[in-house]
């Protein structure tokens, strides 16, 4: 999440996946990665986590995730907008 408000994309993919591989049914690591993925315009990949984070947390929607207590509204906007690209249901 830190690498995602600092807007180190790429770092945030990187460290998500990794995250994902220890622990399949962590929603914020999918969440990062989907949110990260869109941000960096990669919409193929980003849709491609979020069917992942579907397959993994069954019934997730953008309103059932308990979003960690951002301090920046931006970066929360950001978050969120990233996700609904993805295919995040709201």
């Amino acid at each position: 999440m830190a690498h995602f408000v600092s807007g180190r994309y790429p770092e945030a993919v990187k460290w998500a996946r990794k995250c994902i591989l220890r622990k399949t049914n962590w929603r914020i690591g999918h969440a990062v990665l989907a949110a990260s993925l869109s941000q960096l315009n990669l919409l193929e990949e980003a849709k491609e986590a979020v069917n992942n984070y579907i397959e993994n947390i069954t019934d997730e929607t953008i309103s059932k995730l308990r979003l960690l207590p951002f301090k920046n509204h931006d970066d929360a906007r950001l978050f969120k907008e990233g996700l609904r690209r993805a295919g995040l249901p709201d």
